[in-house]
């Protein structure tokens, strides 16, 4: 009985060790092939030291400031709702995940659909991309990732001026015309319905660790 049970028990084993590699292979084969040279050429970044920048081919220079500091993560998600997925990056800041660059393709070119600079990137639902800067001039920029193309739509520019304590708050939203921009001053309150439009739940997303796609040979 004992032998038989040994038996049975290293078989499970082996047939767990067989099947850990399928289900990691199978996991690369729901991307585009894009997508994993990509994370491989990110992975290599934050670990080869001899990998100089003259040699990066789709590399969002954000992530200097990551390098020997903080784990990259990454999420696959169709998020404009037309079959074609998405690949995000982003860090962890304690239990808050921080999307820095939002990749999409069109055939079989790879564009950068969304990158974070110096805002504040929030995806919500329904492929809206929300970009919240810093500064006495606030601007909160709405996108939406198009979904007959790796190209955003730009939906509203919104702009807050902060008082001097002595003046008070101005809001106003921005136009775009061929060769200006307009900015037409609004209440408060429609600053927050703009905003109400374009920010109703944010983007659930299933973050990975960023690891065993760089290929160290």
């Amino acid at each position: 009985m004992k032998k038989r049970l040994k038996i049975f028990l290293i078989c499970v084993f082996m047939t767990l060790i067989v099947l850990l590699p399928i289900k990691s292979k199978q996991i690369n084969d729901e991307m585009p092939d894009a997508y994993v040279n990509i994370l491989s050429e990110y992975e290599r970044v934050m670990n080869d030291k001899t990998y100089s920048r003259d040699q990066w081919k789709n590399i969002y220079d954000y992530v200097l400031r990551f390098i020997g500091k903080t784990d990259l993560y990454y999420c696959i998600k169709d998020l404009s709702g037309d079959g074609k997925t998405e690949l995000i990056l982003g860090t962890k800041q304690e239990i808050k995940f921080e999307p820095f660059i939002i990749y999409s393709f069109e055939e079989s070119t790879v564009y950068w659909a969304g990158i974070r600079e110096n805002y504040i990137m929030t995806i919500y639902e329904g492929g809206i991309i929300e970009y919240i800067s810093g500064g006495v001039w606030q601007h909160f920029m709405y996108e939406r990732l198009d979904g007959d193309s790796a190209v955003t739509d730009l939906l509203a520019v919104l702009v807050k001026e902060e008082g001097d304590g002595k003046s008070p708050v101005r809001y106003y939203s921005v136009k775009y015309t061929e060769n200006n921009q307009i900015y037409e001053e609004i209440t408060k309150k429609e600053f927050q319905d703009i905003r109400n439009l374009y920010t109703g739940s944010v983007e659930r997303l299933t973050w990975n660790k960023l690891e065993g796609f760089w290929n160290q040979q």
